[in-house]
């Protein structure tokens, strides 16, 4: 569903955050044209021009194509203030760190690619034996299937990478507030059983909020201890 409650002036100073912090970040290739709320992007619609695709992430948002895409489950209930952290851990991830997520996957996928070679050159030649057809399905499923439970962890695993740079730019405190916040809101919809509260469904892609934010505070401990 896409949104337009906010203002037109808080939804121009969400969009000129994220746009220095690309700059700042040196991301500015990424640096966003305009600021959508929904939760489905992509390039289909339903019957009444909603998104439909993949779910964005209640508090991860993502860049896609020139457009800065938040979850309206955030909208209105976060200040400008408290989305700058949760916007620049999404600035380093998708302008620093998903090119090293692609580059690995295109290595797991590769042997994907050699397989279908290898059986379109028996079928091409006539030497397909139907006692060999399961060994190609099984060479073919197992990276299939290892390539897509690697790519959850390694997305999660950026993600979190990109909260610690983050804290290391900006100090952690400030996402961490964030975050926080974004927990006890979840807390409150799904106390209260407000509607909002299925919109809260974590997704395979992203760490929960609590990785988040202990992934925050272990490093945080670290950090103190070593100085």
């Amino acid at each position: 569903m896409e949104s337009g409650e906010n203002s037109e002036s808080d939804n121009e100073g969400i969009l000129q955050i994220a746009r220095s912090l690309c700059e700042q970040l040196n991301c500015a290739s990424l640096s966003p044209e305009r600021l959508s709320w929904q939760q489905e992007y992509g390039h289909s619609r339903d019957r009444y021009g909603n998104p439909l695709g993949p779910p964005v992430t209640t508090h991860y948002p993502l860049f896609w194509r020139g457009v800065l895409i938040i979850n309206p489950v955030l909208q209105d209930r976060l200040t400008i203030d408290e989305l700058r952290p949760l916007i620049a851990s999404s600035v380093v991830y998708y302008g620093q760190l998903i090119s090293r997520l692609k580059r690995r996957m295109a290595l797991l996928v590769l042997p994907v690619i050699l397989v279908l070679a290898a059986f379109s050159l028996f079928v091409l030649t006539g030497r397909v034996i139907p006692y060999l057809l399961p060994i190609f399905i099984i060479a073919l499923l197992v990276p299939l299937v290892l390539a897509a439970y690697s790519s959850f962890l390694w997305s999660r695993k950026f993600m979190l990478l990109a909260d610690r740079r983050v804290a290391e730019q900006f100090g952690a405190q400030p996402l961490l507030e964030t975050l926080r916040k974004i927990q006890r809101l979840r807390d409150s919809d799904e106390k209260e059983e407000k509607m909002a509260a299925w919109a809260w469904v974590e997704h395979w892609e992203a760490p929960s909020v609590e990785n988040r934010i202990q992934n925050l505070e272990t490093d945080h401990v670290s950090s103190r201890s070593s100085s």
